[in-house]
């Protein structure tokens, strides 16, 4: 059964409306009612009518339905950024275990991707080989899609770590051309920004330097009009290591030591350690 009436009841009931006030000139109290219990299904029209009686946008909508089911990709995402950023392989299998069950359940894709980026994740920190025949079955998914959406989009950012650089270049090309249409909703949250860096990661991992100045642009043009602290701050740093591998080592030393100063300035202690770690192994390697 869906969540959304129940998730309607509960904000309705927070800001003090009865039925029959907010059902009023839209349907009828007793429609709400089995709407609220999940008993009847409403048109998109009709709820964002509701949405806006009881003065709630539907991305706040959506962020407490997300917060009522552990099978959203949301959540599925969230619990993977915290297990693979703390190297923890033991959560990461628990994870395994939940899409695998997922995944027999309902036999949707993104419960077999998501299987795939956690085994691939695994693999990673363990030093093993990628599994190139998971990789090819991502790689095609997203090359076939006539278009990309925020899925999409999700899904290449956090796949593109086990794939060849050849499969990267083409799916960002692709990105690119494909996207262009969401380009406002895209302006207007920061996934565009943080799948364009984890691409400008990838790119700098591997030395293949002629994409990043471009990408760091795009990453550039995206946030120039946005308040995401976090993202302007990363890219900062991935600027200046950039800098350091084309060897501008003095801007590019001081463009990521600024970055990493106002990542613990802010508290986010745990990235501005990991950044540090980082950019100390990047110095290393550099000197001649």
């Amino acid at each position: 059964m869906s969540n959304i009436g129940t998730v309607f009841r509960k904000l309705r009931k927070s800001k003090g409306l009865s039925q029959k006030e907010v059902a009023a000139g839209i349907l009828s109290p007793q429609f709400l009612s089995e709407f609220e219990r999940g008993y009847s299904n409403i048109s998109l029209l009709n709820f964002i009518s509701l949405l806006d009686k009881i003065n709630v946008q539907i991305t706040e909508f959506k962020i407490h339905s997300d917060e009522l089911t552990d099978q959203t990709q949301q959540h599925f995402l969230s619990n993977y950024g915290k297990a693979y950023r703390a190297r923890n392989v033991i959560k990461l299998n628990e994870l395994i275990g939940t899409q695998d069950k997922l995944y027999r359940n309902f036999n949707l894709p993104r419960f077999q991707h998501n299987l795939i980026l956690l085994k691939q994740r695994i693999n990673q920190l363990s030093n093993l080989p990628f599994n190139q025949t998971d990789a090819n079955l991502i790689y095609n998914y997203l090359v076939n899609c006539e278009e990309w959406h925020y899925y999409e989009v999700c899904l290449f950012g956090n796949s593109a770590f086990f794939m060849s650089l050849p499969q990267v270049e083409k799916l960002t090309r692709i990105a690119l051309s494909k996207i262009n249409q969401y380009e406002k909703l895209l302006l207007n949250s920061s996934t565009f920004a943080t799948v364009m860096m984890n691409l400008i990661n990838y790119f700098l991992e591997a030395n293949h330097l002629a994409p990043v100045s471009s990408l760091i642009k795009d990453v550039d043009q995206v946030l120039i009009n946005q308040n995401y602290f976090y993202d302007k701050n990363r890219l900062n740093y991935l600027k200046g290591v950039y800098k350091i591998k084309i060897g501008k080592i003095e801007e590019g030393k001081q463009l990521c030591q600024e970055a990493i100063r106002l990542m613990a300035h802010f508290g986010a202690m745990d990235i501005a350690n990991i950044l540090q770690t980082e950019f100390d192994t990047l110095l290393r390697d550099s000197q001649p």
